[in-house]
């Protein structure tokens, strides 16, 4: 070659000998300079949620598992503890009352109409509050028995009486037995209102007692009988 003789210049998109070609296209998948023009992108580190953490999935079973016991055992409480019915309680009630409604029959007896009129009134008392009482049983699966209800009959009221009339001293034994065993009525009832926890039973037995202390204020007091507060 002829060191004189000109060489011809390379064609725009020729590289110089040695190089391979790198098409430049700006901005393509391509383009080698591409990492300039565009800022690299950061990616957020990810955060471990409850699901991808096996430890976390049992702690939080566990507590799911032990609130629902919890809920369980309050419903289970409140079902046999909560509103407790004390049925031994009402059926002695209901046999306190089947006594003063028998001797209050013997009332009739009496010469003094203050004593009669005292006998009528408790008896149509105690009739009715005996009535929800054993209404209030039926509704609890506690039939009433006749048997029981006579527990408390007492033979040595009736032998009392029956000595009174022949000492012409009936009014004033009478009306004696009738505020004893009424007296004694309503501490039973009070008692019965502290040991209640059901709310229709202590709402009955509130009302019966506020009734048993007016009956009380009917009878001649010729006996001390102090009212009792529930």
């Amino acid at each position: 070659m002829d060191p004189q003789q000109p060489v011809a210049p390379l064609p725009p998109n020729m590289p110089a000998s040695g190089q391979p070609h790198l098409p430049h296209n700006p901005g393509s998948p391509d383009d080698p300079y591409r990492f300039i023009m565009e800022p690299p992108k950061i990616t957020k580190p990810k955060v471990p949620g409850i699901g991808s953490n096996p430890f976390l999935m049992k702690i939080v079973f566990f507590l799911g598992g032990a609130v629902v016991v919890m809920i369980v055992v309050a419903v289970v409480i409140n079902i046999f503890f909560g509103s407790k019915t004390n049925i031994q309680d009402i059926a002695d009630i209901t046999a306190t009352e089947q006594e003063l409604i028998r001797v209050s029959n013997k009332g009739g007896d009496a010469t003094d109409q203050s004593v009669k009129n005292a006998a009528v009134t408790t008896q149509a008392t105690i009739i009715t509050e005996q009535q929800e009482w054993l209404t209030f049983l039926s509704k609890h699966g506690h039939k009433a028995d006749p048997k029981k209800l006579a527990l408390k009959k007492n033979a040595a009221t009736d032998t009392r009486l029956t000595q009174a009339q022949a000492t012409s001293t009936f009014d004033l034994t009478f009306t004696q037995i009738m505020r004893t065993q009424l007296q004694a009525h309503s501490i039973e009832l009070k008692n019965a209102y502290t040991n209640a926890t059901n709310k229709d039973e202590k709402t009955l037995l509130e009302k019966d007692f506020k009734a048993v202390n007016l009956l009380l204020e009917q009878w001649p007091d010729n006996t001390a009988a102090t009212p009792v507060n529930p």
